[in-house]
């Protein structure tokens, strides 16, 4: 399972599960984490050797890591911040080191790199603003959470294992009974990619559809009484950065956006 388990760990994790289009490979160069891949394809991890922690089990990375809590919870008490990401984010170690050094600044209980817009985005608030340092809002989306340790564990506490995707940031969101500080950092970017760079088809939905997803979701939100009435999602302050470097990844973040469409729509009527 482990490398290494009782050598000295560094301060922070990252936690995937792991399908056959992952980028952990991207991240191996990190100086301040650890990383934990539960890999759900049948065969061995290939980067096994790289990593500090491996694992074998089917399922959705909340899914997994709440397993993880159950079972070896002092793997997680370890670390003061972990990282909750899809296998398929783009970032490189040097970008992750950072996105850790600002939650320890700014002591936010959850924050996330901004999304590159070249790549997936689904709620526009996560989407990379050049005029600011970072924002705290109200809210952060499932695919790459960064989490303060505790606040984590707490959450994984009351979290029901059979929600996968979806809602589930609305709650680790809105679990807690005072309200946590949520943050998105601009000067941090990460690369959601496109569903047709993977084969068109995405990890999680060959052990789970969407439609069986959004079925569980809803007994779920039914049998926990959540009940999160409809979020507004506001940004409440921000830090203000002018930065050239910024502007000139924003420019190209938005031209490739654009030309990536029309080879998309190209790709997919060959």
């Amino acid at each position: 399972m482990s490398n290494d388990l009782f050598d000295d760990v560094r301060p922070n994790l990252v936690f995937t599960s792991a399908g056959e289009h992952h980028n952990v490979q991207q991240w191996l160069d990190g100086k301040t984490f650890d990383i934990y891949v539960t890999s759900y394809v049948e065969k061995d991890f290939e980067l096994k050797d790289r990593v500090k922690y491996v694992s074998y089990r089917k399922g959705g990375k909340f899914q997994n890591l709440h397993y993880l809590c159950t079972t070896n919870r002092n793997i997680l008490e370890r670390y003061a911040a972990v990282m909750v990401m899809d296998d398929d984010i783009k970032i490189s170690g040097a970008d992750i080191d950072k996105i850790f050094g600002f939650r320890e600044n700014i002591q936010a209980d959850v924050l996330q790199p901004a999304f590159d817009h070249r790549g997936k985005i689904s709620h526009n608030v996560t989407s990379f603003n050049p005029f600011t340092s970072y924002r705290i809002t109200n809210f952060v989306e499932v695919t790459c959470p960064v989490f303060r340790g505790r606040y984590l564990l707490d959450f994984l506490d009351v979290f029901d294992p059979r929600a996968n995707g979806g809602g589930v940031d609305f709650w680790f969101c809105n679990y807690a009974k005072s309200r946590p500080k949520i943050a998105i950092v601009d000067e941090v970017t990460c690369l959601n990619p496109w569903d047709v760079e993977k084969g068109g088809v995405r990890e999680i939905d060959k052990f789970q559809s969407r439609l069986e997803r959004n079925a569980i979701w809803k007994i779920v939100k039914r049998e926990n009484n959540l009940n999160f009435g409809n979020v507004v999602i506001e940004v409440f302050e921000y830090k203000f950065k002018l930065s050239t470097r910024q502007m000139f990844k924003y420019i190209d973040s938005k031209f490739s956006r654009y030309f990536g469409k029309i080879f998309r729509a190209f790709k997919l009527q060959r």
